[in-house]
């Protein structure tokens, strides 16, 4: 029997020789190791970057930068601070092939100032940027904009080219579209 079925023994969980025969298992059957020993089969594992890709977006969303803006456009738009990150990422090994998946929604704070040194306006407002997603970049919404301060929110005329602006899609959503593909290819490297 010992010859046809071999050493039965029972042995210690997590001793040398097991270790050593999952090793040997794993290279034997072609798996990578980016996953774990318990998932020889490669069918999905996972793992969570949600803090890291908070950070990484934070960190790259720099403050007091200037969103390029077309030059038709006469306002500077400069944010001041990126904040409520809600949303997750997780890298996901399916089938021996790693998926980067995220999905995001923040508030970008901003100001928004003429370039026209005649005027010298300056407003604060705020933007709920969602459907930051893996592969629908083009789908990103900013859901709403608020001022800052009712009272030196613009009006009239103002208020109509100050909101063209910022909702311009080769403005404010451009621009966290690009840090978006910098975000992508830092988390592709991890």
């Amino acid at each position: 029997d010992t010859e046809l079925i071999g050493d039965i023994t029972p042995k210690l969980i997590g001793s040398s020789n097991d270790k050593a025969a999952v090793s040997t298992a794993a290279t034997t059957s072609g798996s990578s190791s980016n996953g774990s020993a318990w998932n020889a089969a490669n069918t999905w594992e996972e793992k969570d970057y949600t803090q890291w890709a908070k950070d990484k977006l934070t960190s790259l969303i720099v403050i007091d930068e200037s969103i390029g803006l077309p030059s038709t456009v006469p306002y500077n738009i400069k944010v001041r601070k990126v904040s409520d990150i809600q949303g997750h990422a997780q890298i996901a090994h399916v089938r021996g092939k790693a998926r980067y998946i995220y999905e995001f929604s923040l508030d970008l704070s901003f100001t928004i100032s003429s370039t026209d040194a005649n005027k010298k306006v300056k407003y604060k407002a705020t933007v709920s940027v969602t459907d930051i997603i893996n592969d629908l970049l083009d789908d990103i919404d900013i859901a709403s904009l608020r001022w800052d301060d009712s009272k030196s929110a613009p009006t009239g005329a103002e208020l109509a080219a100050a909101r063209s602006a910022i909702l311009n899609p080769s403005t404010v959503k451009a621009y966290i579209i690009g840090k978006v593909n910098n975000f992508e290819q830092e988390f592709r490297k991890l």
